[in-house]
């Protein structure tokens, strides 16, 4: 393999804080080199590839830790390059003297991400399975776990080269019919471009309606908790988190900004935000909490509306479902406890969103709430044959590659020229491979590697 890169780059690359084990990683054609000056063992052996070897990093005569170390060539690396980790102690003073040594023999302090954009660079991944990378690090659920280990096995990535593909192949039928205009043979037909156009559709499609289900498998689900003051807001935060988290008071007005858990329900990560309760108020600090509590509302998923169970609906509720509006919404009637105020029954029948009666104090009822929540965002269970689209970037350049394989399609109807018709079809490939690597070498820096941790 033509090597692209000639300098050896050197990161720690487990967390920062005190540990049982850390890790000092090394990339490059030197990585070996630099081991074998710094790595002793009492008895010689060779250092053979992918096998943990014991023995000490030494500087001089003096010893830095007692290791274990293992030497990866470039053919099986996870970079593409020789690749070398010394697993230490993981004190953060031994780990920053170790890699201070790897740096004195010759190696450079490695950006952040470059080790999986050198991965990227030698062909070991392509765009989309180097996001995934990023994407595994952050996994808050088991379904989000599912959906990088799909992507970074190259499933989404297979996918999109098979309509990519598809679409060279019209790009030759109508590029060959250029070629060929001025002599008496046809090799164009634009029915036969039609009927090989509605399956490359069809698979664009299908992609994007998976959207919204990727990215909260991905993601998880964004949930407001939101009603008038003293509703049981921070009660029902408490009981579906199992412990207590938020403070509870009688006292109106006790939340003044936002508090936000994550829980898993069915392989799903659900973001649940406690919000300031919603009322007239003089109080600055408190008209601060509730202008938070309105932006936590517009960029939410669902929101779940608390409301008294055993009081009178107030006006308040409904200027709060007004607020609401149109976004999906489940109201949840409070303090079933305490009874069930036989005017509750206006709101019930004046709104058609899903309701559930719970006592958040005695944590009944948290179970249904929860299985209603799901199915509210989740259309169906996931299925790990199925390929969901998680990236809004992705779904963009699918979306425009769908135009203009549509502008295409007006054109074979309108008869245009062939030579518009080529551009239409060059530009949607164009859009697709920008999902797999195919753009400027600064770009793809910039908008996906610069986010990772140094040492990955």
């Amino acid at each position: 393999m033509q090597e692209l890169f000639s300098d050896t780059i050197a990161a720690i690359s487990t967390p920062q804080g005190q540990g049982a084990i850390g890790i000092v990683r090394m990339s490059g054609p030197r990585s070996r080199e630099i081991l074998k000056s710094i790595f002793f063992q009492k008895k010689k052996s060779l250092l053979r590839p992918y096998h943990l070897v014991r023995g000490s990093i030494q500087d001089g005569k003096e010893i830095l830790d007692d290791v274990l170390a293992v030497f990866m060539p470039e053919k099986k690396s996870y970079t593409g390059e020789d690749l070398v980790e010394i697993q230490g102690h993981g004190s953060p003073f031994i780990l920053s003297e170790i890699l201070d040594l790897v740096v004195q023999k010759g190696a450079r302090l490695a950006k952040p991400g470059e080790f999986t954009f050198r991965a990227f660079m030698n062909g070991k991944l392509d765009l989309a399975q180097a996001e995934a990378v990023i994407d595994l690090m952050d996994a808050k659920s088991r379904k989000a776990l599912q959906i990088c280990h799909q992507h970074l096995g190259g499933r989404f990535s297979k996918e999109i080269r098979e309509i990519r593909e598809g679409l060279l192949e019209l790009l030759v039928h109508t590029e060959a019919s250029l070629d060929f205009s001025t002599e008496d043979i046809d090799v164009f037909s634009s029915f036969s471009m039609l009927e090989k156009l509605k399956p490359i559709q069809n698979k664009i499609n299908t992609l994007l309606k998976t959207y919204d289900q990727g990215k909260f498998h991905l993601e998880g689900v964004r949930v407001a908790i939101v009603g008038r003051p003293n509703v049981g807001k921070s009660s029902l935060l408490n009981a579906l988190l199992q412990y207590e988290r938020a403070i509870v008071s009688e006292e109106a007005g006790t939340t003044r900004d936002t508090l936000e858990e994550t829980i898993e329900y069915r392989g799903i990560g659900l973001r649940m935000i406690d919000t300031a309760g919603i009322r007239k108020t003089s109080h600055s600090v408190e008209k601060i909490g509730i202008q938070h509590t309105i932006e936590k509302i517009r960029e939410a998923d669902i929101v779940l509306i608390v409301l008294d169970s055993s009081q009178e609906p107030h006006t308040e509720d409904f200027e709060i479902l007004d607020v609401v509006g149109p976004k999906k919404k489940i109201l949840v009637f409070n303090k079933m406890d305490l009874g069930v105020e036989a005017s509750t029954e206006i709101i019930s029948k004046k709104f058609l969103d899903p309701q559930v009666f719970i006592s958040a104090l005695r944590r009944q009822g948290t179970e249904g709430l929860l299985d209603i929540l799901y199915r509210e965002v989740i259309q169906g269970e996931f299925n790990s044959e199925n390929i969901l689209l998680t990236k809004l970037q992705h779904k963009d350049s699918l979306e425009k590659a769908l135009g203009y394989i549509s502008f295409y399609e007006e054109g074979l109807a309108e008869k245009r020229p062939l030579e518009f018709l080529a551009v239409d079809l060059r530009s949607a490939i164009e859009e697709l491979e920008t999902t797999i690597g195919k753009i400027s070498l600064e770009d793809v820096y910039d908008r996906i590697f610069s986010s990772f941790c140094i040492g990955k």
